[in-house]
């Protein structure tokens, strides 16, 4: 930006510094730059938007019992909605990731997995490339996941699961929305979500795909939520 508040434009020179957009801030170099070739690559990389979709018990944040979903498979409009999430992108042609730990992807049934026009990515400490289909990405971390990602030029970053892949989207600063679906029955966890709210504002959407009432199935309430990073 220059000394009149007008944003200088990508690659510019003001007062001997080169500006670059990165990971949603403008860097000022601190000595004087000769050329753009000068900048490092990483620094004009794009910021692929982190999200995490998670359906938890509102009271207990329970997300999980015994390798499954609390409630079983007791809400199929509930998946519909999870598919739609995590599959719909604004530029055609384009694919969403889902970045899942090995337990969530043993939890899908087989005959479900990869997950459809998604960009599959596994993080395992255990499992080696060679145990899974083509396609199918094996990493060691979220960071792993975020690179491949970026090379294969996705629109969202979405983690799916489980607890600890949760955590670790949370604490990222690049994370930017939580696709959160509130439980209000109560079931039985052993796997639970922690999350501090306070660090979000819900969005009050207008989208039909996120209706703001009560949904309900086989006597299960829910709702769906959109909590923006602050």
């Amino acid at each position: 930006m220059d000394c009149f508040g007008i944003p200088a434009p990508v690659g510019s020179y003001f007062e001997g510094s080169i500006i670059v957009w990165k990971s949603k801030k403008i860097v000022f170099t601190e000595l004087p730059v000769r050329s753009i070739s000068e900048v490092s690559h990483s620094a004009l990389e794009v910021m692929i938007p982190l999200c995490a979709v998670v359906a938890a018990c509102k009271a207990s944040r329970g997300i999980g019992f015994r390798g499954d979903l609390p409630w079983g498979r007791k809400l199929p409009n509930e998946m519909k909605h999870f598919a739609r999430v995590t599959t719909e992108t604004k530029e055609a042609g384009k694919l969403n990731s889902v970045v899942m730990g090995r337990k969530t992807w043993e939890s899908i049934p087989d005959k479900r997995r990869p997950l459809p026009n998604r960009v599959n990515i596994i993080v395992s400490a255990t499992l080696q490339p060679s145990d899974q289909a083509n396609g199918v990405f094996v990493v060691r971390s979220l960071e792993e996941a975020l690179e491949v990602s970026r090379k294969e030029n996705v629109e969202r970053v979405m983690v799916i699961g489980g607890a600890q892949l949760y955590q670790d989207a949370l604490k990222h600063p690049d994370l930017s929305t939580v696709y959160l679906t509130d439980i209000n029955t109560d079931f039985e966890c052993d796997t639970f979500l922690e999350i501090d709210e306070r660090q979000f504002q819900e969005e009050d959407s207008i989208d039909p795909a996120f209706p703001r009432d009560i949904q309900e199935e086989n006597g299960i309430q829910y709702r769906y939520r959109v909590l923006r990073k602050l």
